[in-house]
C-alpha cells in the first residue's frame, strides 16, 4: 500500500461504544460515569477464562486468559477496578487499545478484542507473547561477556540489531499511519522464541495531527506506571510524557503538540546505543540531573563494551545523526535511519558520514580485494601478454559473479517480501471469518429472530418470492442479492421444520455483507450503500462466498443465490467433513465451487455455541483465480517464470501456470481436489521443515534458481521459480505491483 493510500488511526470517544441494537433506557443519573454505558456491550458471560496475572501496568493488570471460542492462550489487559469509574483513564484506556488495535503491522503487537463485562471491568485481548526484551538481551549480553568473554548467536551484537530494524519498520509504519510511540525504551520491546520481534505498550501514543490531552492531577495520581523500574526508567505522565532515560529533548522540554516522528527516531537513536555499547546513553545520579542531560542531548562516549572491538566509526554516526539535539539535524524520517543501519551492514557509505575521495577508494579495495590484486599483478606483468590476459578473465569472471550474487539477493528478497505480504492478507482473511463465527454463536445463544424475510435457493427461482434486490452481477456471471443470504435445507428436512432457525440467523445478513466487504480492506466496510453495491456486484471482493453449515440441516450462503442440486446437503461437503476435528481457523485444499465459480480455496472454523456445543462450520472462499492474480505473481519482475503455493506436505495448491477452469452451476464432487507434489523433489525437505531458502540449477543449459519462503499464518510456502541470467541486478519491492 503506498503512503497516499494509508488510512491514519481513528478514535472513538467511550461513550460513543453504545450497542447497536438494545431497547431504549431512561437518561442516567448525574452521577453516572462513562464506563455504563461500555459494560452493557457485550450481554453474555466473558469469552475468556482468567489463568492467573502477568504483570502490572499503569492503568491495568495483564492476565494470561484462555480463549473459550478458538480454545487458545492470549493476554487479557483488564482496566483497574478503581480507575473504571474514572471517565479520563477509561478514554486513555480505549484510546491505547484503538490506536494499538488499527496499527496493522507484523513487529506491532496484535489487538484481537475488546471486552465489557457486567461488573464494570473493561479490558482487550491481545497476542499472548512469550519472550525477552531488549532489556533482558542486554543485560544477559553484559552477563556473558563479563563471565566468558563472548556471546551467543541469539545475543551477538549483529542479531540484536537485526532485531533493531524491525522495531524501526514497525515504527516507519506507525509514523506514516500519524502515531507516535512516545515511550520507547528497551523494555517496551519484546523478542519472541522464533525472534518475531513487538513493540509494545502503546498507552501514551499519540495521533500527531490532534492535539495532546493534558493529564491532570486526578489522573496523574491514580496512574502508577513501570512501578518495579528505577526512578529515570518509568514513564512520566503529565506536561513531561514518556521515560526520562529514553526521550527527546522536545519531550522533556514539555513540548507536546510539537512532536512528530522524530521524537521517536530519538528513543530508537539511544536504544541503538545500548544495543551496540550495552550501556544507557544517558546516565546520571539522580533525575534532575538526566533531564538536563537529555535537554542538552548530551549522550555518554560511545565506547565499546569492556574487551571488545571498537565501535565503526560509521555506526556512531548513525546514532549521533539520529539523537541530534535540533529536530531538523536529525534523519528525514525512522526509513532513513533504517536505510543508513542497512547500508552499514552492507559495507557502503552511510549518509550520516558521507566517505571522503580517499576512504571511497579503501572501501572500493575492501570490497573488492580479489579484483584489486589483479589489477596490481596486471600492471606488474603488463609485458606477459598471456598472463595479461588471463588476469582479465579472471577479473571477468569476478565481476560476473559479484553480479550474479548481488541478482540473487535482491531476488531472494524481493520473494521474501511478497511472502510476508500474502501472509498478513491470510491472516487477515482468518480475522474477519472468526468475527463471523462469534457473531454466529453470538444470535444462536442470545440474539432475537430476526423479522425480516428469508429466502431459499428455490424462492429465487420465482418472480414472486425472490429477493427485492436480486439482479444480474458481472463480477460472478450470474444474479445475487447482495441484501440477503440464501439458505438451502437438506434432503428430508421440511421448510417449515427448519423455519425457526432460518429466522434466528436472518438478522446476520449484516454481518455477511459488512465481512465480505472488509475482505478488500477495512476502508470499504464503510462505504456508502450505492459504492458498496457496486464494488460487491460489478468488481467483486476477495471473499467471494461467506457461508455456514449447520448440523440441524441448513446451508446459509452470501450473497444470497440459487443454483444448487436437490440432493446438495452441507454436511457432505469437503469443507464440512474437514473441519469437525479441528480447532481455529484452517485452510482446506481446492475444491469446485457448486455455485460455479471454478476451484476455490476455503477457510473453515468450527461453530460452537455459548455453551461449547458444536452447531456446525463457518467457512469463507477465495477463488484460485484470484489468488493467482493478486497473490501469487509478482508483476514487472523480469525472469520469473512461475509462482507456487505449497501446502505443509510440498504439494502444490495453486499455480500461477494454471488456466482457469469453469464449472457448470450445480456441479457437485464431493472431495477436495487431488494435490500433487511439487517437481523438484530435492527441496520438499526443506519445505516441509518451514525453511527459507533458494535452490540453484541448471535445466535445458540454462541456469535456474527457485526461491521459497515459508507462510507461518497457514503453515504453507511461497515459492518463485526464475530465469537466473534474465534476472536484473535491481528489483523493485515486492508490494508495488
Amino acid at each position: 500500500m503506498s503512503d497516499a493510500e494509508m488510512e491514519n488511526v481513528e478514535l472513538t470517544l467511550v461513550a460513543d461504544l453504545q450497542p447497536r441494537h438494545r431497547s431504549p433506557k431512561p437518561p442516567a443519573n448525574e452521577g453516572s460515569t462513562a464506563a455504563e454505558p461500555v459494560a452493557e456491550r457485550r450481554t453474555g458471560p466473558l469469552r475468556y477464562d482468567m489463568l492467573g496475572s502477568v504483570g502490572q501496568g499503569a492503568m491495568g493488570e495483564i492476565l494470561l486468559a484462555r480463549d473459550q471460542e478458538l480454545r487458545r492462550k492470549v493476554a487479557f489487559k483488564q482496566i483497574h477496578t478503581n480507575m473504571a469509574t474514572n471517565p479520563k483513564v477509561l478514554q486513555r484506556f480505549l484510546t491505547e487499545a484503538q490506536i494499538t488495535a488499527q496499527l496493522d503491522h507484523p513487529n506491532i503487537v496484535p489487538i484481537y478484542s475488546l471486552e465489557a463485562t457486567p461488573d464494570g471491568s473493561f479490558g482487550y485481548s491481545m497476542k499472548l507473547i512469550q519472550g525477552k526484551t531488549f532489556k533482558d538481551l542486554i543485560r544477559e549480553a553484559r552477563s556473558q561477556l563479563d563471565s566468558t568473554g563472548q556471546t551467543d548467536e541469539a545475543h551477538q551484537q549483529r542479531t540484536l540489531l537485526e532485531h533493531f530494524l524491525k522495531v524501526c519498520d514497525a515504527m516507519h509504519y506507525s509514523h506514516k499511519k500519524g502515531v507516535i510511540h512516545r515511550d520507547l525504551k528497551p523494555a517496551n520491546i519484546m523478542v519472541g522464541p522464533y525472534n518475531e520481534v513487538y513493540v509494545m505498550d502503546w498507552g501514551i501514543a499519540k495521533i500527531m495531527t490532534r492535539p495532546d490531552e493534558a493529564v491532570d492531577e486526578d489522573v496523574a495520581g491514580l496512574l502508577q506506571p513501570d512501578a518495579h523500574e528505577p526512578e529515570m526508567e518509568r514513564t512520566q505522565l503529565g506536561q513531561i510524557m514518556g521515560t526520562p532515560r529514553y526521550m527527546s529533548p522536545q519531550q522533556a522540554a514539555g513540548r507536546n503538540d510539537t512532536l512528530d516522528g522524530r521524537c521517536d527516531q530519538f528513543a530508537l537513536g539511544l536504544i541503538l546505543f545500548e544495543l551496540v555499547t550495552l550501556k544507557p546513553a544517558f546516565t546520571a545520579k539522580g533525575q534532575v540531573e538526566l533531564l538536563k542531560k537529555v535537554l542538552k542531548a548530551e549522550l555518554e562516549p560511545m565506547t565499546a563494551y569492556a574487551g571488545q572491538p571498537r565501535i565503526p566509526r560509521e555506526l556512531q554516526a548513525i546514532v549521533a545523526k539520529a539523537t541530534a539535539k535540533r529536530v531538523d539535524d536529525r534523519y528525514a524520517s525512522v526509513a532513513d535511519m533504517s536505510d543508513d543501519l542497512r547500508r552499514f551492514f552492507r559495507g557502503e557509505a552511510v549518509q550520516a558520514r558521507p566517505d571522503t575521495a580517499w576512504q571511497k577508494v579503501l572501501r572500493w579495495v575492501g570490497q573488492h580485494r580479489e579484483l584489486t590484486l589483479g589489477l596490481i599483478l596486471l600492471l606488474a606483468l603488463l609485458s606477459g601478454g598471456g598472463m595479461i590476459w588471463s588476469l582479465l578473465q579472471r577479473q571477468q569472471a569476478m565481476q560476473q559473479a559479484q553480479e550474479h550474487r548481488q541478482k540473487l539477493s535482491r531476488f531472494l528478497l524481493q520473494v521474501g517480501q511478497r511472502a510476508q505480504l500474502i501472509d498478513s492478507r491470510f491472516m487477515a482473511f482468518e480475522r474477519l471469518l472468526t468475527q463471523l463465527a462469534g457473531a454466529t454463536s453470538n444470535q444462536l445463544s442470545f440474539g432475537q429472530p430476526g423479522k425480516g424475510p428469508t429466502f431459499t435457493h428455490l424462492d429465487f427461482l420465482g418472480p414472486k418470492t425472490q429477493p427485492p434486490d436480486l439482479a444480474p452481477a458481472p463480477a460472478y456471471g450470474v444474479d445475487l442479492s447482495f441484501a440477503h443470504a440464501s439458505y438451502k435445507i437438506s434432503p428430508g428436512i421440511s421448510r417449515a421444520a427448519i423455519q425457526p432457525l432460518m429466522q434466528q440467523l436472518e438478522p446476520l445478513r449484516h454481518v455477511f455483507r459488512q465481512v465480505t466487504l472488509a475482505s478488500q480492506s477495512e476502508a470499504t466496510a464503510f462505504l456508502p450503500a450505492a459504492a458498496a453495491e457496486r464494488l460487491l456486484r460489478e468488481e467483486g471482493v476477495p471473499a467471494v462466498w461467506a457461508f455456514m453449515g449447520l448440523e440441524e440441516g441448513l446451508l446459509v450462503n452470501y450473497p444470497g443465490n440459487t443454483g444448487y442440486p436437490p440432493n446438495y446437503d452441507a454436511r457432505k461437503r469437503p469443507w464440512y467433513t474437514e473441519s469437525l476435528q479441528q480447532r481455529g481457523p484452517r485452510w482446506k485444499s481446492p475444491y469446485i465451487d457448486a455455485s460455479g465459480r471454478g476451484f476455490v480455496l476455503p477457510c473453515t472454523l468450527p461453530l460452537y455455541d455459548s455453551q461449547q456445543r458444536f452447531r456446525g462450520v463457518v467457512a469463507m472462499e477465495m477463488t484460485l483465480e484470484y489468488i493467482k492474480q493478486n497473490f501469487l505473481e509478482i508483476k514487472d519482475l523480469p525472469g520469473v517464470k512461475a509462482s507456487y503455493l505449497l501446502d505443509a506436505q510440498g504439494r502444490v495448491l495453486v499455480s500461477s501456470l494454471e488456466q482457469n477452469q469453469d464449472f457448470a452451476v450445480g456441479t457437485l464432487v464431493d472431495s477436495a481436489r487431488e494435490l500433487q507434489p511439487y517437481g523438484r523433489s530435492e527441496i520438499l525437505p526443506a519445505i516441509q521443515a518451514q525453511n527459507a531458502g533458494s535452490y540453484e540449477y541448471t535445466e535445458a543449459g540454462q541456469r535456474q534458481v527457485l526461491a521459497y519462503y515459508p507462510l507461518r499464518a497457514v503453515g504453507w510456502t511461497y515459492l518463485v521459480e526464475a530465469d537466473t541470467e534474465q534476472l536484473q541486478t535491481t528489483t523493485r519491492p515486492a508490494g508495488e505491483n
